[in-house]
């Protein structure tokens, strides 16, 4: 409620603000609208059509909403628009999705080679190797993770593996760790087999 309160006074400073409608796009979805969302984003995107981080948000959001295809024919038209390099994550996330496991993970692991610190990446790519069934490789970079970090990866591992006990016990550690995706936990489909709960 804070949040929005504040995105409501800023978006009554400045309406064509694509930062204020980014995150407005992100409350929506983390709040369970990902639709609304989406909506907001292109809004973003509309205001400011070359930044990058609205591009792989907007993404993101469709693959929340199941719309993995159209993601990344989204991330292929913006490459077209802005030739410098993209980040990564909503093409990984859109390709997981698809169950492209491969090509997810070989585009994350050149992402690794070229970023410091490989925490995150390294969380998000044991995510990959468990959702793709190499649990083995999975559990390998969950142990190269700082042990007081990362258990929303380990959570999402725990689920691929069929430990729902472990999922829960991981995703409560990671409210305590005040872990970024978090938030995220309606909205993610990886964890869509909790959803119920």
């Amino acid at each position: 409620p804070g949040a929005r309160k504040e995105l409501e006074i800023a978006m009554q400073l400045n309406p064509r603000s694509a930062q204020v409608r980014q995150a407005r796009a992100s409350l929506l979805a983390i709040e369970g609208d990902v639709p609304a969302g989406i909506s907001e984003a292109r809004i973003a995107m509309e205001l400011d059509p070359f930044d990058g981080r609205i591009a792989d948000d907007l993404a993101w959001l469709l693959h929340c909403n199941g719309q993995d295809e159209e993601a990344l024919a989204w991330l292929d038209q913006f490459a077209r628009r802005d030739h410098r390099p993209q980040l990564p994550w909503g093409r990984f996330y859109a390709l997981m999705g698809l169950r492209r496991f491969p090509e997810a993970i070989a585009s994350f692991e050149n992402y690794r080679k070229s970023v410091s610190p490989v925490r995150a990446v390294n969380g998000q790519l044991a995510c990959a190797y468990a959702l793709s069934g190499d649990l083995k490789q999975a559990r390998e970079l969950v142990a190269s993770l700082p042990p007081d970090w990362g258990f929303y990866q380990r959570a999402i591992v725990d689920l691929a593996a069929g430990d729902r006990d472990a999922a829960f016990a991981n995703l409560n550690r990671a409210v305590e760790e005040r872990n970024v995706f978090i938030e995220w936990i309606k909205a993610d489909p990886s964890l869509k087999p909790l959803h119920g709960d």
